[in-house]
Order: structure tokens, then C-alpha cells, then sequence
């Protein structure tokens, strides 16, 4: 996955002034080719295929019948094979049109003959990233689910669902075994679990600042922080809409089978267990910044203590100097032949003394 770069106001030049259903794609295409690949899977086997063109995906839409059938579309920006493929689906041109617009938040919309959903999936940023690029990466995915068929759009290549994928190849847990409201079951549980590992690199993170915190305040810990921050805002808006839909999905009684349900309860309290372990981070967060102010303020005192120290010490030696700069006439300590020296001797053994007063009193 690849940050994408297109800005609002770019977006909003592509969208304005055109009729509601219009397919008009708003990322930033990154590839030449669209790539189509489907997994035809039951109990007894599977089938994969891979680079399908339209007229190789038309057949298999077609007779979804014989298994459940997931197409995964890599690739956004051809409009017209996207609208090829809708008609096939009998999909509304507004869910076209929210599936080409890439900068959505979740959403779940329930039509007749199919469901549609979308989520986003974050990705963190390379460690070997430039300061001001080491954000989460999104990529929007749209499902639409009817009752044999599961059909994902990504407008990037790479995702998380690698596992899943591995799980219908080799016969791995129930997915083969059940409808196809279970394989979207499975990839929603991938994308919180993605979720949780980013929450946890955060939480590390975290606690590597800390350390460096409480050990030695930098002005990048700062930066840092405020980097931390954006990236649990990021996190907490991506997971909250899915909580509601989760909880939506799971009172569904058309698309998806009653042995299903408790599988999305599940998934209703990892939701749950994700938005907690934000909140904490967020509060982790705040208590850092906290400590930070904390540690600078300390750091403060204590060079205001040294100066004051400082000054204390010279304010008597001030004192004398000023005495016997004075210019008087008659000073009978101006004419001692080691007046010099007994002026120094007074100076260096007031300094020494109010070092040791300040030591006793652990001042120092």
C-alpha cells in the first residue's frame, strides 16, 4: 500500500457539477492494468484463478450457484470495466459511484439484491521514512456481498487478507465450509486484527518514549508525540464507524446465515477491544505530554536554581568590591600594606562558606 498524495481540493475539481450515479475515479492511479483474481471454493475443493479479463469473470458471476465465489478487483481507475462488472451484479450506479470515490469513511448500505459495504485499511508508514511522511497509509475497500458471491474492489495492490487466501487453499478452518457471509466475516476480522497490530506498534512506541522522556527531554520527543497522536486520531476514526456497522450487519436476517451471527458478535467485541486499547493510547498519550512539559519545567528549575545560586554567592563579594570602590578620601583600609589580600581572603572565605551553607542545606 502507498500513501495517497491527491489532495481534497483536487478531488472536489474531479466530482463538482456532475449527476448523482456518475463514475468519475478520484485516486491516483499508481498502475497501468486492473487486476481481476477469483476463488470458486466449497466443501470439497476450490478453484483459483488469477489476471481474469471481463469475459473470463462473466461465466463465473454467472454460475455462483455451483459454490461461493469471491472476485478481488485490484485497480480503480478503468470506470467503464467497473460499470461493466455493476451491471453484471445489477448494482446500483450510486454504490458504483461511492466504490470509484476512494476517500470515503465506512459505510454500510442494504439493497435488495445485494449488500454494500466499505472500510478503510491503514498501514504503517516504513521506519525508513522521511520524519514528515511517517503517518498510516489508507486504502479503501468496497465489498459487495449477494447470496453466493463476495466481490472486493482495492484501488491498491497489497492487502491483508493474504491469510484468508491461504485458508481456502489449503482447507484451514470453516471458510469452505460455509456460505459466503462468513469469507466476509473473515476479511472484516483481518482488518481489525490489522487494526490491533498497529495499536500495539503505537503502544511500543509510546513506551520508547517514555523511556527517552524520563532518561533525556529532546525537542524531536515533541514531534514525535504529536506524530503518535495523529496516528491513534487516524486509527479511532476508522474503527468507530465499524463498530455500528458490525452491529448493523449482525441483526441482518437476508444476507447473512443465523450460524454467522455469533462469528459478528465476536467481531462486535474485538471492535469494542480495539476502541479501548485507543482511549488508552490516547490517555497514554496525554499523560505523556504531561510528562514531557513535567520534565521540561524540572529541567528549568533547575538551571534557575544553579543561576540563583550563582548569584547569592556573588551578591556579598558585590557588596565589598562596591565598598572599597568608593571614592573617599579617608578609607584607612586603602593605605593597609595587605589590604589587597585581607579584601580576598574575606571574598574567598564568604563564597566558600555560602557553598557550604548551601551544601548542609542540600541546596547544592
Amino acid at each position: 500500500m502507498r500513501k495517497r498524495n491527491q489532495s481534497k481540493k483536487t478531488i472536489s475539481k474531479k466530482i463538482s457539477g456532475l449527476l448523482p450515479g456518475t463514475l468519475v475515479y478520484t485516486g491516483e492511479q499508481t498502475s497501468n492494468t486492473v487486476e481481476i483474481e477469483a476463488f470458486v471454493y466449497h466443501a470439497e475443493g476450490f478453484e483459483e484463478k488469477s489476471k481474469l479479463t471481463f469475459d473470463e469473470l462473466k461465466p463465473l458471476i454467472k454460475n455462483d450457484a455451483s459454490g461461493c465465489l469471491w472476485v478481488n478487483i485490484n485497480g480503480l481507475y478503468d470506470t467503464a470495466l467497473i460499470e461493466n462488472i455493476g451491471k453484471l451484479l445489477s448494482i446500483n450506479h450510486l454504490t458504483l459511484e461511492d466504490i470509484v470515490h476512494v476517500e470515503q469513511r465506512a459505510k454500510l448500505e442494504i439493497y435488495p439484491n445485494y449488500l454494500f459495504l466499505v472500510l478503510n485499511v491503514l498501514e504503517m508508514q516504513k521506519a525508513d521514512s522521511p520524519p514528515d511522511s511517517r503517518q498510516l497509509a489508507t486504502d479503501q475497500i468496497s465489498f459487495v456481498l449477494t447470496k453466493n458471491c463476495l466481490v472486493t474492489f482495492q484501488d491498491l495492490s497489497g492487502d491483508v487478507f493474504e491469510a484468508i487466501r491461504n485458508h481456502i487453499r489449503q482447507g484451514k478452518g470453516s471458510i469452505r465450509s460455509r456460505k459466503v457471509d462468513y469469507l466476509l466475516y473473515a476479511l472484516m476480522d483481518c482488518i481489525i486484527d490489522n487494526d490491533f497490530h498497529l495499536l500495539q506498534t503505537i503502544a511500543d512506541n509510546i513506551d520508547a518514549l517514555e523511556v527517552d522522556i524520563l532518561s533525556q527531554p529532546e525537542k524531536q520527543n515533541m514531534t514525535d508525540l504529536f506524530q503518535l497522536k495523529k496516528q491513534v486520531i487516524q486509527i479511532r476514526k476508522t474503527i468507530y464507524p465499524v463498530r455500528e456497522i458490525v452491529n448493523e450487519i449482525s441483526r441482518d436476517d437476508v444476507f447473512f446465515m443465523p450460524d454467522t451471527k455469533p462469528f459478528l458478535r465476536d467481531l462486535y467485541d474485538h471492535c469494542f477491544r480495539a476502541i479501548d486499547h485507543v482511549e488508552l493510547s490516547r490517555e497514554n498519550l496525554t499523560a505523556l505530554l504531561e510528562l514531557y512539559m513535567s520534565q521540561q519545567n524540572n529541567k528549568m528549575n533547575e538551571i534557575i536554581k544553579t543561576l540563583t545560586i550563582i548569584s547569592t554567592i556573588f551578591i556579598p563579594l558585590t557588596f565589598i568590591v562596591g565598598v572599597y570602590g568608593m571614592n573617599f578620601d579617608v578609607m584607612p583600609e586603602l593605605r593597609w600594606a595587605n589590604g589587597y589580600y585581607v579584601v580576598w581572603g574575606i571574598m574567598l572565605a564568604t563564597a566558600l562558606g555560602l557553598v557550604f551553607y548551601f551544601i548542609k542545606k542540600k541546596w547544592l
